[in-house]
C-alpha cells in the first residue's frame, strides 16, 4: 500500500508518518529560519568589519604618505640650500681668484684657467647633487608603491569570508527521510499485503 492510501485510509502507520513527517517540516523550516538568520546576522558582521578595516587602512596610508611627502620636501629645501651654499661658494672663489690675479698681477690663460678649473669643481658638484636628488625621488617613488601595495593587502585581507546559507536540499532531504523512518518504524511497508 503506498503512503497516499495509508494516509487515506486512516491507518495507525498512516497517522504515524504523518505526524512525523508534519514534524519534520516544522523542525526543518524552523532550522532552516535559524540558518538564514545566522547567515544575514555573519554577513552583516563581515561587511562592518571590512569597513572598519578600510577606514584603518586608508587612514594609516594616508598617513604614510603625508609622511613620506613631509620628508620629501624636506630634502627638497637642505637640497636647495645646499645648492645656494655651493654657488655662493664657487661666486667668493671666482671673486678672490680674480682679485688675486690683478693683485699680483697675473693675466691671460692663467687667470682663465683657473676659472675653468673653479667652474669645473662647481659643475661636478651641481652634478653629485643633482644624481643624489635623483636617487631620493626614486626613493620616495618606491616607498609610495610599497604604501600602497601594503594598503591594497589590508584591504584584501578585510574581505569578509563566505557566508554559509540555508542547505535547501538537505531540509527537503531531511524531511523524506524522517517520514520514511517513520513510515518504516510504525510497520509500513511498499509492497502489497
Amino acid at each position: 500500500m503506498c503512503l497516499i492510501t495509508a494516509a487515506v485510509a486512516g491507518t495507525a502507520v498512516a497517522a504515524a508518518t504523518a505526524n512525523m513527517a508534519i514534524m519534520a517540516v516544522i523542525t526543518t523550516g524552523i532550522q532552516m529560519q535559524q540558518q538564514r538568520a545566522n547567515a544575514k546576522s555573519m554577513e552583516r558582521a563581515g561587511k562592518q568589519r571590512q569597513a572598519e578595516q578600510k577606514q584603518i587602512n586608508d587612514a594609516n596610508a594616508m598617513s604614510q604618505y603625508a609622511a613620506i611627502a613631509d620628508a620629501d620636501r624636506e630634502k627638497e629645501i637642505a637640497m636647495s640650500a645646499k645648492k645656494r651654499a655651493n654657488q655662493l661658494k664657487a661666486d667668493e672663489a671666482r671673486a678672490f681668484a680674480v682679485s688675486q690675479a690683478g693683485e699680483t698681477g697675473v693675466k691671460g690663460q692663467s687667470v682663465g684657467l683657473m676659472l675653468d678649473d673653479l667652474d669645473k669643481q662647481d659643475s661636478a658638484f651641481v652634478t653629485a647633487l643633482d644624481q643624489q636628488e635623483m636617487f631620493q625621488n626614486a626613493q620616495f617613488i618606491r616607498q609610495g608603491e610599497r604604501i600602497r601595495a601594503g594598503h591594497q593587502a589590508g584591504y584584501l585581507a578585510a574581505v569578509p569570508d563566505p557566508v554559509p546559507q540555508p542547505n535547501y536540499l538537505q531540509g527537503i532531504v531531511n524531511i523524506g527521510s524522517t517520514a520514511l523512518g517513520t513510515y518504516i518504524d510504525a510497520g509500513g511497508t511498499f509492497g502489497e499485503d
